[in-house]
């Protein structure tokens, strides 16, 4: 049987050109879905280790681009963002 999943209500981060969490650690995750919903040609750069997102590294997601997160990747750690353009929409989903 597989276990019960509780999605939490759709949200979204204002993402700019200083690293920011986005997303608090959380035990309790089991997925986690971040899309770059911003029309322009801007990029966000996600970081789930303890340092700073940093622009050009690590996960790069560019306008309309998603990253799932699944067990491979999984983490219940913080996720930081910066993007290399003034204001990007970073929309969250976490279950």
């Amino acid at each position: 049987m597989l276990p019960i999943c509780f999605y939490s209500a759709p949200t979204s981060a204002s993402v700019g050109l200083t690293s920011a969490t986005v997303v608090a650690a959380n035990p309790a995750r089991t997925s986690l879905v971040l899309t770059n919903i911003t029309t322009n040609t801007g990029q966000i750069a996600l970081s789930f280790s303890s340092s700073a997102a940093e622009v050009n590294k690590g996960i790069i997601l560019y306008p309309g681009e998603a990253f799932e997160m699944d067990e491979r990747s999984f983490t219940p750690a913080a996720c930081k963002a910066i993007s290399d353009v003034a204001a990007q929409t970073l929309s969250i989903q976490e279950m």
